[in-house]
């Protein structure tokens, strides 16, 4: 298991390329920008399925920024059919928390020089700590809260199961 917000699965499954496409086609529909009134009981997925290749994500009904982009790849090798999906979170995300966290270091680095300097040790630099194991948590937990349910409905969808 890993404790960054990421997911690299390797799924395996009997159905041959052209039915996994099928069943992957009929579980997805076309992103759409807006998402007003009610959504389609059938799919829970968005995205798109050009050839071999796949990017989803789920539709939900509340806000999660942490919600894993879902890509691709179906492979057939000796009988068995080969899905390697990553999951990863959106691009401006990580580049949010990176220039977030860089922030609260270097707020971090500047109240340990402060209490250097004053010679005086105050409680105040646990707060930069706290706020990036704040970030840290909140980012994973919200990430893994939907990995692990795109990861169900994916054995679902494609009739298979994670390798380990």
């Amino acid at each position: 298991m890993s404790f960054l917000p990421y997911e690299n699965l390797i799924y395996e499954s009997n159905l041959t390329e052209s039915d996994l496409r099928n069943r992957i086609n009929q579980n997805i529909e076309p992103k759409k920008i807006f998402r007003i009134g009610f959504k389609n009981k059938n799919t829970k997925y968005e995205g798109c399925l050009n050839g071999n290749n796949f990017e989803i994500n789920r539709i939900i009904s509340y806000r999660n920024s942490f919600l894993p982009k879902i890509k691709g790849v179906i492979i057939q090798a000796n009988g068995v059919t080969r899905i390697n999906v990553k999951m990863r979170m959106h691009i401006f995300v990580y580049i949010f928390l990176t220039i977030w966290c860089c922030g609260v270091v270097l707020a971090f680095i500047a109240i340990t020089i402060s209490s250097i300097n004053n010679k005086n040790f105050e409680a105040s630099i646990f707060i930069p700590l706290g706020m990036l194991i704040f970030a840290y948590l909140l980012t994973t937990g919200g990430f893994k809260f939907e990995s692990s349910k795109s990861k169900k409905d994916l054995e679902k969808i494609l009739n298979s199961r994670i390798k380990k």
